[in-house]
C-alpha cells in the first residue's frame, strides 16, 4: 500500500514538475515575444522621431534657401534697375553722374557703374547671397519623398535666379533689349520664388 502511495505521489510530483516546467517555458516564450514586440515598438518610435527631425531640418533648409534666393534676387533687381537708369540717362539726358563723375557715353557710364559695384560691395553682396543659395540647393539633393515637389520648385527658383543674376552682372545688348530681357527674367524669378514660398507656408 505504501509503495502504491509513494508511486502515486511520485507521479503527481513528476506531473507537477512537468507542468511547472511547461509553465516556466511558456512564461519565458511569452516574455521573450513581449520583449521583442516592445523593442520593435521602441525602434519604430525612434525611427519616426528621427524622420520627423529630418523633415523639420529639410524644411528649415528650404526656407534658408528661399531667404538667400530672395536676397540675391532683390540685390540683382537693384543692380539691373540702376544699370537701366544710367544707360537711359546717358542716351537721353545731357549727362549722368556716377560716383561723382559725369558721363555722356553709355558704354563709359555702364563701365563706371560696373566698377562702382565692384568696389562698393554690391557685387560681393550679390555673389554672397547667390553662393549661399547655391550651397544650400546642393545640400537639398537627398530629398525626402514628402518634399519632392518643393525640391523641384527650389530648382526652378535657382535656375531663374541664376539667369537673372548673370544678366545683372553682364548688361548687354541695347537698352531696349536689356530692359525687355531683364523684365522677363525678373518676372520668371519672382514667379518661381512666389510658388516655392506658397508651398512652404
Amino acid at each position: 500500500m505504501e509503495s502504491e502511495t509513494n508511486s502515486v505521489e511520485q507521479k503527481k510530483s513528476k506531473k507537477s514538475k512537468i507542468i511547472g516546467l511547461v509553465v516556466a517555458i511558456l512564461v519565458v516564450i511569452i516574455g521573450g515575444l513581449y520583449g521583442v514586440h516592445y523593442y520593435q515598438q521602441v525602434q519604430e518610435k525612434k525611427a519616426e522621431e528621427k524622420h520627423a527631425k529630418q523633415l523639420k531640418a529639410y524644411q528649415e533648409d528650404l526656407n534658408s534657401f528661399l531667404d538667400s534666393a530672395y536676397e540675391a534676387g532683390v540685390t540683382a533687381e537693384d543692380v539691373v534697375s540702376t544699370f537701366s537708369d544710367v544707360w537711359h540717362s546717358a542716351i537721353f539726358d545731357d549727362f549722368v553722374t556716377v560716383n561723382g563723375q559725369k558721363y555722356t557715353d553709355f558704354n563709359e557710364v555702364l563701365q563706371a557703374q560696373y566698377d562702382l559695384y565692384l568696389t562698393d560691395g554690391t557685387f560681393d553682396k550679390l555673389d554672397s547671397a547667390f553662393e549661399e543659395s547655391n550651397t544650400i540647393i546642393k545640400n537639398l539633393k537627398n530629398t525626402p519623398k514628402e518634399y519632392e515637389m518643393e525640391y523641384e520648385a527650389a530648382l526652378d527658383v535657382f535656375d531663374s535666379l541664376n539667369d537673372f543674376v548673370s544678366l545683372a552682372k553682364n548688361p548687354k545688348g541695347s537698352l531696349t533689349t536689356f530692359n525687355q530681357e531683364s523684365s522677363e527674367k525678373d518676372n520668371a524669378m519672382a514667379s518661381d520664388i512666389q510658388k516655392l514660398d506658397n508651398m512652404l507656408n
